[in-house]
């Protein structure tokens, strides 16, 4: 829920930043109660935004990932998201039974004809 004060706990804060030509992500691994703070803020006559972390306990855990339009055979907002991939791992896709089919009753037709 965006507006609950309560930490973060038994999730891992992800942050996202796009720009026009670059994109950037910092992922936070901690398991103690984390709070993330985004504010708006005034860097050098430019508005932007500042995110801060705080943990109750543990270590400093993070990843940064980065990337622009530059040098990449990857848009730069897709190589992000595939080093997140990379370090969380890929969703398998569901069993073919899982994924169910339509079926009308006006048309007599068997299920295994519509696998």
């Amino acid at each position: 829920m965006p507006d609950n004060p309560q930490p973060l706990y038994g999730s891992i804060p992800y942050i996202q930043a796009l720009d026009s030509e670059f994109s950037s992500s910092v992922t936070w691994v901690n398991s103690a109660h984390t709070w993330v703070e985004i504010e708006t803020a005034n860097f050098e006559n430019a508005d932007g935004k500042y995110t801060s972390f705080l943990s109750e306990s543990g270590v400093m855990d993070f990843f940064v990932s980065a990337s622009s339009i530059n040098g990449s055979s990857l848009n730069r907002v897709k190589k992000v998201q595939r080093n997140l991939a990379d370090l969380s791992g890929y969703i398998s896709l569901p069993q073919i039974h899982a994924l169910g089919y339509h079926f009308c009753k006006w048309y007599n037709i068997s299920a295994d004809v519509m696998m």
